[in-house]
C-alpha cells in the first residue's frame, strides 16, 4: 500500500474514532443534560458537523488532485454514516478532545493542500 491510501485510511479510521468518541460521550452524559445545555450542544455539534463536511470536502479534492498527479484515480470509499440527534457536554473531556483531533486535523489538511497548491474557500 502506498502512503496517499496509509493517509486516506487513517482519515477515515479517525473520523469512526470521532463518532465512536461522540456516541460513547452520549451514553455517560446524556441523562444529565439541562434543556439550555441541549440547545448550546446542538448548535456546537452542527458547526462540528458541518466543519467534518467541509473537511471531507477538502480530503475529496486532495484525493483527486492526487490522482490527476498520479494519472490514476483512487478507490472510492463511502463516508462514514454519523448517527442523526447526537450530543454531548462540551466540558466532557471526551468531547473536548473531540474537538481537538478535528482541529489538529483541519490543520493537517491545510498543510496538505499547501504543498499540492490548491486554493482553499474562505471561511
Amino acid at each position: 500500500m502506498n502512503v496517499r491510501k496509509i493517509n486516506v485510511l487513517r482519515f477515515r479510521g479517525l473520523q469512526l474514532l470521532v463518532m465512536l468518541a461522540l456516541a460513547i460521550a452520549l451514553c455517560f452524559r446524556a441523562p444529565s443534560v439541562s434543556a439550555q445545555s441541549v440547545t448550546q450542544l446542538s448548535s456546537q455539534i452542527s458547526r462540528l458537523e458541518a466543519q467534518n463536511t467541509l473537511l471531507q470536502s477538502r480530503l475529496s479534492r486532495l484525493e483527486a488532485a492526487i490522482g490527476r498527479v498520479d494519472n490514476r484515480p483512487l478507490p472510492n470509499v463511502p463516508p462514514p454514516s454519523v448517527p442523526a440527534g447526537t450530543s454531548a457536554l462540551a466540558s466532557d473531556p471526551m468531547f473536548n478532545r473531540l474537538a481537538t483531533l478535528a482541529i489538529e486535523l483541519r490543520d493537517r489538511i491545510i498543510v496538505l493542500e499547501d504543498r499540492l497548491g490548491i486554493r482553499r474557500p474562505s471561511p
